[in-house]
């Protein structure tokens, strides 16, 4: 699996694709179609940045806090 930079990217490209091809259609069926697979693609990218963010919060809360002077200092 690609790394998620790139993931992001190619998600992003592929989204680009199918908003130029909704632009181009006059079929309201093919035109609906296009709108169920921008609608996945968006859930692919909303749930790439979701592992993302929860990755990052574990990582914050996994290490260890920045010495903060205490009461004695």
């Amino acid at each position: 699996m690609p790394k998620p930079p790139e993931r992001f990217q190619k998600l992003a490209h592929q989204f680009d694709l199918v908003a130029d091809m909704i632009n181009e259609c006059v079929d309201p069926k093919q035109r609906m179609l296009l709108l169920c697979h921008m609608k996945i693609i968006l859930n692919e990218i909303d749930e790439l940045i979701s592992s993302n963010l929860n990755r990052d919060s574990q990582v914050n809360i996994s290490s260890p806090p920045p010495n903060q002077p205490t009461a004695e200092s």
